[in-house]
């Protein structure tokens, strides 16, 4: 008998685990895309406000918020001709911890700013680009709070649910 308990006790865990593991990568997505978020604004007021250089910018908001930013600034310092694209694939195979965060159209979006970033040529051009990439990352994190942790609830629950089932087929 206190093999079954035991063994009904282990499922409805596993099973809790499971769920909650799924929950916690959508959270972990969503504190990552506000430190996206944070590090872009710091960006933009370190080269509007401030007067800074982009990778003088990237670095001192990297060191801040997101190391890649840092790293994508220590890359262009070395190789100023190197373009945004590789630029990020580079920091971001070096930063792999942080890769493993962003979903593929979080890391597009990424480097999409970074080619708006080194396309720009005046203050006004910059405020735009960091203006629509604080605006795209919003959107994101909106949708996060709409779908994917109502999702990530759901799929917990089932789990659990599920985990619940196998232990009364058992008993």
């Amino acid at each position: 008998m206190l093999y079954k308990v035991f063994l009904i006790f282990t499922i409805i865990c596993c099973s809790a685990a499971i769920g909650i593991m799924g929950e916690k990568r959508v959270i972990r997505r969503k504190e990552q895309l506000k430190s996206v978020l944070r590090a872009i604004k710091c960006v933009k007021g370190a080269v509007t406000d401030q007067g800074m250089t982009l990778s003088d910018a990237l670095i001192y908001c990297g060191a801040r918020e997101q190391k890649v930013f840092a790293k994508c600034g220590e890359l262009v310092k070395k190789n100023p001709k190197m373009g945004a694209r590789q630029i990020v694939k580079d920091a971001f195979d070096e930063n792999g911890e942080y890769l493993s965060e962003l979903e593929k159209e979080d890391r597009n979006v990424f480097s999409g700013f970074m080619e708006g970033m080194f396309g720009a040529v005046s203050g006004e051009e910059v405020r735009n680009t960091c203006d629509r990439y604080c605006n795209e990352i919003s959107e994101v994190l909106d949708e996060i709070d709409g779908t994917y942790l109502k999702k990530a609830r759901l799929k917990k629950s089932m789990c659990i649910l599920g985990g619940i089932a196998v232990s009364i087929i058992l008993i």
